[in-house]
């Protein structure tokens, strides 16, 4: 799996929370673009669940808060993705359909229920939010997920009308823009989505995982490729992707000093990351191993293991770890992750009559 991808997937609860678009802006135009601002509440929430580990109190802090901002949307969206996340999934629909019996014609509770729906009861209350409010923003983006991810067939189409008059409401929310870089992607247009993209990193400056994705797309050039990340590394100085990323490009042209500087750098990131950790201290072996310095290859391919790499055969017969093949801890490291061996399941006889 790509490793942005693998890494975007596997971003802890509240980086999740951030990275999914939980935010609405502060007071500016409904019409402009400027850096995403976090909402308040929301920024009160994320803190605390930060501070407190305890799932307990988390969830017991989140009921209470979502009942005194009952009518903040990104609040209520924040609470349903985390409370799904702790596999609450039966305890949040009951609890939203009846906010919905009690409120049949709110358009933003039609749309939160139909988040817990399943399909053609969620496309029903989708479309009962815009009955009440055809300028519904949440209701048009709340139709074109289902359409483009739950309807069979997938009706691609409807989902970017619905976006695009979901845009025509509102421009300043980068939701929208997420969906249709999610379908522009699904489709392979890369003219499309990496027009998403530039949209969403002036949104977001500061998501280094939309700027990687819009430089692979933006600078097919290796070289301009190289600077944009360089750039872009003087505004974000401890982003460890962006530095994985220049070190990926340092070992295709076999720069191993370069590479070696920047995969060190990324091992610096106080954000602990165990899979960016792991390719990191396996491609650190790599590099020491063309070395010889079986000290320092060691050292990177106990990390890696430790942080979750298993690649036995790829590990046993890599050509920069060959002067090891007869070292007594490069055995011991291979046996740890070497694939456990199954009986084969043995089946009683048949009896013949």
């Amino acid at each position: 799996m790509n490793l942005k991808k693998k890494l975007i997937i596997e971003i802890p609860l509240v980086i999740f929370i951030l990275a999914a678009g939980f935010f609405i802006l502060r007071t500016i135009s409904a019409r402009s673009m400027f850096p995403f601002k976090e909402q308040p509440d929301v920024t009160e929430m994320t803190k605390f669940l930060l501070a407190e580990k305890d799932p307990a109190k988390q969830i017991a802090y989140l009921k209470q808060f979502v009942k005194d901002h009952l009518n903040v949307t990104e609040v209520q969206r924040a609470y349903q993705d985390i409370m799904l996340q702790f596999g609450r999934g039966e305890e949040i629909a009951k609890e939203y359909r009846e906010y919905l019996i009690r409120n049949p014609e709110d358009p933003m509770f039609n749309y939160l229920f139909g988040r817990l729906a399943v399909g053609s009861a969620a496309e029903g209350c989708y479309k009962k939010s815009l009955e009440t409010d055809e300028n519904y923003y949440w209701g048009h983006l709340g139709l074109a997920y289902y359409y483009f991810n739950d309807a069979a067939p997938r009706k691609a189409d409807l989902a970017k009308d619905h976006l695009a008059k979901a845009l025509k409401i509102d421009k300043s929310k980068p939701h929208a823009y997420f969906s249709l870089l999610t379908i522009y992607r699904a489709e392979k247009n890369k003219t499309k989505a990496l027009e998403m993209l530039e949209i969403l990193t002036k949104f977001f400056p500061d998501r280094d995982y939309l700027f990687l994705e819009y430089a692979d797309l933006k600078f097919p050039d290796k070289l301009e490729h190289k600077k944009a990340l360089e750039k872009k590394l003087m505004k974000i100085p401890h982003s460890s992707l962006i530095e994985k990323a220049l070190a990926d490009l340092a070992l295709a042209e076999g720069q191993w000093d370069e590479a070696q500087r920047y995969l060190e750098s990324t091992l610096k990131d106080e954000k602990f990351d165990h899979q960016l950790w792991m390719i990191a201290h396996y491609q650190l072996a790599e590099i020491f191993g063309k070395k010889k310095d079986s000290a320092q290859t060691l050292a990177h391919l106990k990390d890696a293991v430790k942080n979750g790499w298993q690649e036995y055969a790829g590990t046993r017969d890599n050509p920069n770890f060959s002067f090891l093949r007869d070292n007594a801890e490069f055995k011991s490291l291979l046996k740890g992750i070497e694939p456990k061996k199954t009986e084969p399941s043995k089946t009683a006889p048949v009896e013949k009559i």
